[in-house]
């Protein structure tokens, strides 16, 4: 996980006070990481994904279309926008070009023309320092809030309301290993919104995609039938995956940074899983032995498990008892960590 700022963010430092984006609105949550001058026509070889180019439009004075010919391979090559001067090599962006970037949601912004660039390029990145900084210390603050929760074992409901508390926004947790769902959302208004989407993805089957390499490892968004943006952090660790976090965004508030801090809680989130996954496997094997031990022709064996019964919720004063085996091995069932049921 990168500790990536979105291009919009940039749009507040004071040097920028009177920036206009022509072009690309749709693409100003992209990640700028850096930033870099463009007065020569080989640039494209040169640029770095979430680079933003400045110019002041010299290279196409003399052919304006060559910035029409320049923006997709812009775009391919994964930079984040183009701030650019206008009144001095060109008297404004061409049509066309403004067209082509809106389809491609590629940004295009106006640079104030008293601006100097290398002012503006130090402010940028003192910019994007500080706010990768305050980004870190949150994502650390609430990682300790979620290690605190599991260290008590306060279960996954309470780090379900944290990031609700963290967030403001509607959030389910479901583990699709123990096949539990954990929902938090206080407000009844936003809780409306959401419920039908709610009650299909609780219906919904474990999800089997691939998550086993980091190119997978994303925050994808689907529009819900109320209109709402749902995001979805897939929870895994060592290449294994556990589930999904399922934030709404009903208030259209989220920002990629609140994703970040969540996100980064996702291998917490799958190492609680994990731990109480192994503390069922050795129940299971605890329990294999009782039953071995309970069912043996041997009376030592047999004293020893009824020695051990308590534990197991066996009376061996009872004349009978029912003990249900599960003998399909295709499907992989399990007690949940409680005990309470069979998954």
């Amino acid at each position: 996980m990168k500790l990536v700022i979105p291009l919009r963010n940039i749009l507040n430092v004071s040097l920028l006070d009177g920036a206009e984006v022509l072009a690309g609105h749709g693409g100003l949550d992209r990640g700028i990481v850096s930033v870099n001058v463009m007065e020569v026509p080989d640039i494209v070889e040169w640029v770095r994904p979430g680079e933003l180019l400045l110019t002041t439009a010299y290279t196409f004075s003399d052919d304006p279309a060559a910035l029409e010919r320049l923006i997709p391979q812009l775009k391919e090559k994964d930079v984040c926008g183009l701030g650019i001067k206008t009144h001095r090599y060109i008297s404004e962006v061409p049509k066309s070009a403004i067209e082509l970037a809106n389809i491609l949601d590629f940004p295009i912004i106006r640079i104030p023309q008293d601006v100097p660039y290398g002012e503006l390029i130090k402010e940028i990145f003192n910019h994007i320092i500080g706010e990768q900084t305050r980004l870190l210390s949150r994502i650390n603050d609430f990682n300790h809030t979620v290690r605190e929760i599991m260290l008590r074992h306060g279960g996954m409901q309470e780090i379900v309301e944290q990031i609700y508390q963290a967030t403001g926004a509607p959030v389910m947790i479901r583990d699709d290993i123990f096949r539990d769902h954990y929902c938090f959302c206080p407000d009844q208004e936003k809780e409306a919104q959401i419920e039908n989407d709610i009650q299909k993805l609780m219906a919904m089957p474990s999800d089997k995609g691939d998550y086993t390499t980091p190119n997978n490892r994303y925050q994808h968004v689907t529009m819900v039938e109320s209109g709402l943006s749902r995001y979805t952090i897939p929870i895994y660790f060592d290449n294994t995956y556990y589930g999904n976090i399922f934030i709404w965004d009903t208030e259209g508030s989220l920002r990629p940074q609140d994703l970040f801090v969540i996100e980064s809680t996702s291998t917490l989130i799958a190492l609680d899983i994990l731990n109480r996954t192994t503390l069922v496997e050795r129940e299971n094997v605890h329990q294999t032995t009782f039953l071995e031990q309970l069912l043996s022709e041997d009376p030592k064996e047999q004293q020893k498990a009824i020695d051990s019964a308590d534990y197991y919720r066996f009376n061996p004063e009872l004349p009978s008892q029912i003990v249900a085996l599960v003998m399909n091995r295709e499907e992989r069932l399990q007690m949940t960590a409680n005990n309470s049921k069979m998954i």
